[in-house]
């Protein structure tokens, strides 16, 4: 009797047994290929690591899942939360463990390209060393990855924490804003006026207005950069530095508007 095990897939092939039933431990993938011989116990893959042959006396026998969730429970238990990433006979990979689950709920985190899966490392901030190991990986094996990892904040969770600062920001700003024009009238510093002023500029009703501007901004960010290299050139009167102050600043509204507007392509 082998280790319970999840079927993730099954497909043809043209080894012995004609097709492959792909599983899942919990810990690391496996394959089986059903063949005619009968034996008395399973045969090792004749080139694949972690694959057996399965005899034609042998049967998969469905479990109950609370018998399945049970065993998973006591493996948890004598063993520490780890992330892991298998490569299987094919060479597509597959991420286990519990930061891997959290980003599983948003994206793909089984039979995924080397490219992809190097991505995915990278999104979940695996150390340069473990990404490294996970594209130099042989066929059969599997990364351990016992540092600390974190998988990024979904969009969802992103639009969220958004929308409770922007309300927490609306609420004070609604209680000042009436007197806003009256104590910008008072004021010296332009930097202070303008401040106070754009307060009132910006509110959920119109900011798809400004997101829609982003083409705009950009073409105006691409003339700064053509400014920035006249200048540097000494066939401009405008300071170098005041190029790149507006260019780091226009860059920086340009972001988020970006990340509003994919925000609200979600809904």
């Amino acid at each position: 009797m082998t280790k319970p095990f999840e079927i993730i897939g099954m497909q043809k092939t043209a080894e012995n047994g004609s097709f492959e039933v792909i599983g899942w431990t919990g810990l690391d993938k496996i394959a089986y290929y059903p063949i005619r011989v009968h034996s008395d116990k399973l045969l090792d893959h004749d080139s694949v690591r972690g694959a057996f042959y399965v005899p034609g006396n042998a049967e998969f026998i469905e479990m109950e899942q609370e018998k399945v969730s049970s065993l998973s429970d006591q493996i948890r238990d004598k063993q520490p939360a780890e992330n892991n990433v298998f490569k299987d006979s094919v060479g597509l990979y597959s991420f286990s463990g519990p930061e891997f689950e959290k980003y599983g709920e948003s994206n793909s985190v089984r039979d995924l390209s080397k490219t992809d899966a190097i991505w995915t490392a990278v999104h979940c901030n695996c150390p340069e060393s473990v990404v490294a190991e996970i594209s130099k990986l042989a066929n059969c094996s599997t990364v351990h990855i016992k540092e600390p990892i974190k998988s990024p904040k979904s969009v969802k969770d992103i639009k969220r924490d958004l929308l409770e600062k922007v309300g927490e920001f609306n609420e004070k700003v609604s209680i000042i804003m009436p007197n806003l024009i009256k104590e910008a009238a008072v004021v010296d510093d332009s930097a202070t006026v303008d401040a106070l002023l754009s307060l009132g500029m910006v509110n959920k009703g119109n900011i798809m207005e400004f997101v829609n501007m982003v083409p705009q901004y950009e073409m105006v960010l691409s003339e700064l950069a053509k400014m920035l290299i006249i200048s540097r050139l000494g066939k401009s009167q405008v300071p170098e530095d005041a190029i790149q102050r507006a260019m780091s600043g226009l860059s920086e509204v340009i972001l988020a508007l970006k990340q509003v507007g994919t925000i609200v392509a979600d809904q």
